[in-house]
This record gives C-alpha cells, structure tokens and sequence, in this order.
C-alpha cells in the first residue's frame, strides 16, 4: 500500500535542490554554521531560554534559499488531552475538531477561543466559510504549537460562493494556488496541519462520478496541493467530499506519488455502516475518514431512537450520536461545533465511555435521520 510520501522523498518525486539548510523562522533560535557538518544540518529551538537543537539527516532535500518549513522551526507540538489518529505521512491529528462553519468573523473567534480553553485543540476552518480572519483571532488565545489547525479550499467548479466555473486545468491551478497562499494570509499563521480541497469540480448535489473532464481539474488542484506541502506550509494535504472515481483519479500512480491523507464525508446516525462502501475504500488505501454533520444538522440531537439510547447512559441524544461515530470502525475523526461551553465540554466528553456493541448494532441499522444530501457521504459525487 502507498502511503503520503515525506517531505524529502516527494521533492525528490518533484525535484529539489539538495543542500544544507538551517533555521531561520522568525525569532526562533537560526542555527550557525558551526552546527552544519557533513552536509547535514540542525535546527534550533528555545527550551528554558537554551539552544535546542535536533540533528537532521544528511540527505535531507529543501528548496532554494535552504530553510527550514516553518512547522519544523516552530516549538516542538504539545499533544492534546485527548486521543489522536496518525495520519500516512506520520502526522499525529486530534480525532475531534471543532467547526467553524456558518459563522461570521466575531462568533468564529469566540467558539475557537472556547474550544481551545476547554482543550479541544482541532480546529477546521474553510476558505468559503468567510471567517478565517476571526478563526485567526480565536487561534492567538492560545500558542500556535499547542493546535492542530484545518482548513479548506474551494473547488474550481463551484455553485456556492465563491461561485465560478473555472474548466481550464491551468487556470485551475493557479487559482488554487493563489487561494491556498491566501487562506495563511487570512489565519494569518505561516502554516497549518491540514489542508483539504473541499470537494471535487461537481456541481453541488451531482449524482455520478468524477468524468475525465473533471479529473482534470481535480489532480489540477491536487498539484498545487502538493507544492504547497512541499513548500512546508502544510504538514498534510487531504480532500473532502471524494467519492472512489474521484479519489482513483488522484491515486493513480501515472500522476502522483501522494495519497491523501484524509477523506472527510458525511456521516451520522441514520446513514448505516460503510455507506457507498466509502469507508472501507479509503481504509484500506491508508486515507482517514473524518465525518462532518455528526449530528445531521441537529436532527440527530432529536432523533427518537438516539435519545432512547441515550437514557441508558444518562446520555442526550447529541451525545450517543457522537459516540457512535466514534465507535464506527471505518472513521476514526470527526468535526463538532459548537460555540457554547457546555456543548464542547459534552463533546470531549465522548471519550470517557462508549455504547455497548448491541447498542452501536441498532444504532447502525437506522435510516433515519437523512441529514444532508438525503443521506450520501458526499455533496460533489455518489460513485
């Protein structure tokens, strides 16, 4: 199985400059000359106001001038409170994050603010959501290295704001370019953990899958991805709303050495298991499945069988719906949101029990609730 190659190995693929490279990200400690031997190199930190330095491999390959990504020279990650799932490059993600959709500048900074006090530090944001400037806000509460920060571009076909039908692969790739780079100005951040081309270039609502024409236009943005996680300013790149032509498309080998890391779908109570066989797709070619609309946009909070469940438990019905796409075997992370307190600190609550296989089995049976797309993982695609 082909996993989401590092750094070094993919500007091989790409092309690199091989060379010596040290630190020079901001105030962090930039790394001497003394330090460089053999052609390899160190990078520098700060720890109780000390030099920190890790020695890298010789071979290590950067772009011209040598620098170090920035997530590199950063503090060393703090590790949440709560589990994590690695990701096929390496990359430890926090199985919960927190959503940002739907709101504007003032309530996006406020709920990440909140999250990350009560200490879910995942926080996904999205280009076409329009408040990444307060998502940013939110994030300097806290130290940059203690989040795992998400965040999504658009498609180039798109119904949606920002709505466009860019078909031209090159123009297609230029634009996302320009939109990846724009999404750091607007968090105002130097990277971010993830990114995540939210859906492929379909019309919202298409039932099918991703045509030739399409394919395009998806590895069109897939390769501005790839340059931008070489670049270092992401330390993973994923999709979201990828049906299996969609994803085939990307993993053929002919076009890219990369496979995404994350496939982010839909999923509640009320879909059933493994939903167009989706899930178990993506398991078994190393890509994470991480559900949005846990909740079906509400429905599930008052869904008659949830809230009976739940009585078991001493549970709401909000509550044994995020537990059992927890406990579904093919999606192992997951997107909540929330702005209130009470509801965030009921949701890192999820991980402190778990509902009963009998109970995950009636669960799992359900048909209803619908939620979006009448109950398809994707908005793009269903094949």
């Amino acid at each position: 199985m082909r996993v989401l190659l590092p750094l070094i190995a993919l500007y091989g693929v790409l092309g690199a400059h091989a060379g010596s490279c040290k630190s020079e990200h901001k105030t962090q400690k930039s790394c001497d000359a003394d330090h460089v031997t053999g052609g390899g190199c160190v990078w520098c930190d700060i720890v109780d106001q000390a030099p920190f330095c890790t020695e890298l491999s010789d071979a290590r390959q950067w772009p011209k001038p040598p620098q170090m990504p920035p997530w590199q020279c950063d503090f060393p990650p703090q590790p949440p409170a709560y589990p994590t799932v690695t990701l096929n490059n390496g990359i430890e993600m926090p199985v919960m994050a927190l959503g940002t959709g739907g709101y504007n500048d003032s309530f996006a900074a406020d709920a990440v603010a909140k999250a990350l006090s009560v200490g879910m530090n995942h926080v996904h944001s999205a280009y076409d959501y329009y408040n990444l400037a307060g998502v940013g806000e939110g994030l300097r509460t806290q130290p940059r290295n203690s989040i795992f920060l998400t965040t999504m571009t658009s498609p180039c076909v798109h119904a949606a704001k920002p709505q466009r039908n860019v078909t031209d692969p090159n123009a297609c790739y230029t634009l996302t370019l320009n939109e990846l780079e724009k999404t750091l100005e607007l968090l105002d951040v130097e990277y971010v953990d993830l990114v995540m081309l939210h859906g492929p270039s379909e019309p919202f609502g298409y039932l099918g899958g991703c045509d030739a024409a399409v394919c395009a236009l998806n590895r069109a943005q897939w390769k501005a991805y790839m340059e931008f996680y070489v670049a270092g300013k992401a330390r993973a790149i994923g999709v979201s709303n990828f049906c299996q032509s969609c994803l085939d498309c990307l993993l053929d080998t002919n076009f890219s050495a990369v496979v995404p890391a994350v496939n982010q779908i839909q999923l509640h109570v009320g879909m059933g298991y493994d939903p167009e066989g989706l899930f178990s797709y993506c398991r078994k070619r190393g890509i994470i499945t991480q559900a949005y609309s846990p909740l079906a946009a509400g429905e599930v909070v008052k869904d008659p069988l949830c809230q009976s469940v739940g009585k078991h438990y001493n549970k709401t019905g909000a509550e044994v719906g995020v537990r059992w796409v927890l406990q579904q075997p093919f999606s192992p992370a997951l997107v909540v949101k929330s702005d209130k307190l009470k509801n965030l600190q009921a949701d890192l609550d999820a991980f402190s029990w778990s509902l009963t296989d009998e109970d995950v089995a009636t669960l799992s049976k359900a048909t209803t609730p619908k939620g979006q797309q009448n109950g398809r993982p994707s908005w793009g695609c269903s094949k």
